[in-house]
């Protein structure tokens, strides 16, 4: 590391600056004070490492940042003008743009000094006297400039077009001064996700192209970077590798349960008071009278997967008669647990159909059997010995010799 001073331009100490730079200021600094020379191009432009290679590796030990950062800090001070890179096989070419360092005005400064010293007592008369004009000189452009200053201000108040461009060119700094902002906010969240990425993936220091890809199409969903880190976080917990090679390298491999599970949080947060959250708490209650000691289920969960089922065209009122049929059933009930077995439209429809036939076998199975209306004649009789006393001689005849009397009669059809 070095241990000498160098110069910076102070013109960077500006809100621009400080905007468009960002946190990227410390590998602009360190490529300053590696800068060796200027370039004979006409640009101005400072040589880094005398036009050597610069790995970033280098940068990361000297500075202690990761070199995937180092990576994206150069790739933003080249995007917004303060350096060119040009790739090589061992590392990047890299040119500090209008560089500064080396000021021309002061090399010719120094090479003319022995002349101004030997000249120094004429040069100190010649400064006295100009020093006396430059006072008279400077109060008469002081007063000049006073009174134009004066003037213009009065003409700008009077002057509707004038103070229309001010309004409007206030404007235009704002809203490119938030665009800029925004900018700089959403790399540094998308550097601070690949960040973490890398660290919990285990292996390497750098990510692909493909990965700043999947970054970026993370945080343009409206994904929080707090809340993209968690989820990943989460997935790499949950992860359970089955042999060696198997891990997860990409953050590609990410984006889908990112996205699924920041969804299913966001519609949980518009369900909480809603059908779905009356439906799972009625299914949690109808497991309990089944089984008193079942476990708090997720009722985020829960709610998330009414939620479909009412999505695909259900009612609360199918979902519950569907619902309590299967926890009525033998079989169902120890297989409906959750509201997700019930998400699949197969099943659903299969428990609706089944729940149809148990009805009808239960109330419409004697409605259609045919009833042979009985004869006048035999009512009558059925009355009459109802209506007798139990020692009366004729009621001997039995019920059964009443009805073998009544297929009689029926064969030879005298009624």
């Amino acid at each position: 590391m070095s241990d000498t001073y160098f110069r910076v331009y102070s013109g960077l100490m500006s809100p621009e600056h400080r905007e468009r730079i960002g946190k990227a200021i410390w590998v602009f600094l360190w490529l300053i004070d590696r800068t060796t020379g200027e370039s004979k191009d006409g640009q101005g432009s400072g040589v880094v490492f005398h036009g050597n290679p610069v790995p970033f590796r280098i940068i990361h030990d000297e500075l202690g940042i990761p070199i995937p950062t180092v990576k994206a800090h150069c790739d933003l001070l080249k995007k917004e003008g303060y350096i060119s890179v040009k790739a090589s096989t061992r590392g990047n070419i890299i040119h500090v743009m209008k560089s500064k360092k080396w000021n021309k005005s002061e090399t010719d400064h120094s090479n003319n000094g022995t002349s101004r010293s030997e000249n120094g007592i004429q040069h100190s008369k010649n400064e006295t006297h100009h020093s006396d004009n430059g006072t008279q000189d400077s109060d008469d452009h002081s007063k000049n400039e006073t009174e134009r200053s004066e003037n213009g201000t009065e003409h700008s108040k009077n002057d509707p077009s004038i103070l229309k461009d001010n309004i409007n060119n206030n404007l235009k700094d704002k809203e490119n001064k938030e665009l800029k902002e925004a900018a700089t906010n959403s790399e540094s969240m998308k550097i601070d996700l690949l960040n973490e990425f890398v660290r919990l993936r285990g292996s390497g220091f750098n990510w692909s192209p493909n990965d700043e890809q999947s970054a970026t199409e993370i945080l343009n969903t409206g994904v929080p970077v707090e809340k993209a880190i968690e989820l990943m976080q989460e997935m790499f917990s949950a992860h359970q590798p089955k042999h060696s090679r198997d891990r997860i390298n990409s953050l590609s491999y990410c984006v889908g349960y990112i996205l699924d599970k920041h969804q299913r949080d966001s519609d949980n947060d518009q369900t909480q008071e809603g059908p779905a959250a009356e439906l799972a708490e009625k299914f949690l209650q109808s497991m309990l009278k089944i089984m008193p000691d079942f476990s708090k289920p997720d009722m985020a969960q829960w709610t998330y997967d009414m939620q479909r089922i009412l999505n695909s065209g259900r009612s609360p009122k199918k979902i519950i008669e569907v619902m309590e049929f299967a926890h009525a059933d033998a079989f169902w009930k120890s297989k409906i647990i959750a509201p997700g077995k019930l998400v699949d439209k197969a099943r659903f429809d299969s428990l609706a159909i089944q729940k149809q036939s148990e009805q009808k076998k239960k109330f419409g199975g004697r409605r259609n059997e045919r009833k042979d209306q009985m004869p006048k004649w035999f009512e009558e009789e059925k009355n009459n010995r109802e209506s007798q006393t139990p020692d009366d001689d004729s009621n001997e005849q039995t019920f059964e010799d009443m009805l073998r009397e009544l297929r009689e009669r029926k064969q030879q059809h005298t009624y």
